[in-house]
């Protein structure tokens, strides 16, 4: 089992109006961002995980072995958000620079965010080994599975810039994949030649929106 449990890294620099003003549909797609807006001086790119991993091991007679392994982790983060420092001279500059300005005199541990942009992962997986010993000959079944659920908001300026709410998105990623290998495994105890053979699957299914 393995936890970990960190402080932001970047520092949320955005003026409390300049949040207050922004838009309130910033997901730019019809419906409400449903994370709501960020809060001033809130620490930002946390991180807490917990990763665990069990095993078990079991013979189930003379020449036959079984081995599982389960593993799985759950990560959520607040960020990090997307720095403005400058601004190409067109017809949006004179939105963006008066940010970008105020960016330049931070530093490289700050942002201007508006809208949360939270970070959710779930994942798990399985993997099966079943081996038969037949003296020369071993036989050896491998099959695993695994599961993926993604969560997370994609911020493209770091400004709370009105114009914003077009490159604000929601990106959501789940799946499922599977693997099944068998082998045959030889050894000849004249020539000491080993050998291995065997055929391989892997199936594997990931939805993806933006």
């Amino acid at each position: 089992l393995n936890t970990v449990n960190r402080e932001g890294w970047q520092r949320n620099v955005a003026d409390p109006s300049a949040i207050a003003a922004s838009a309130d549909l910033p997901a730019g797609a019809g419906f409400p961002w449903p994370y709501g807006k960020e809060s001033a001086n809130r620490r930002l790119g946390s991180q807490n995980s917990t990763e665990w991993r069990a095993s078990f091991d079991a013979k189930l007679t003379d020449n036959l072995q079984n081995y599982l392994i389960y593993q799985g982790a759950h990560f959520k983060s607040n960020g990090p958000h997307t720095q403005l420092p400058f601004v190409l001279p067109t017809s949006g500059s004179c939105t963006y620079e008066p940010f970008a300005q105020k960016q330049r005199e931070s530093d490289f541990w700050s942002t201007q965010a508006a809208w949360r942009i939270p970070t959710n992962l779930k994942q798990h997986q399985l993997v099966d080994t079943l081996t038969l010993d037949l003296g020369n000959i071993t036989l050896k079944n491998i099959a695993g599975a695994k599961w993926i659920d993604r969560r997370a908001g994609i911020d493209s300026t770091g400004t709370p810039a009105s114009m914003a709410q077009n490159v604000i998105n929601d990106y959501v990623q789940s799946g499922h994949g599977f693997s099944e290998e068998f082998q045959i495994q030889g050894r000849s105890p004249d020539s000491g030649l080993s050998w291995t053979v065997g055929a391989f699957y892997f199936y594997n299914k990931i939805k993806q929106s933006i």
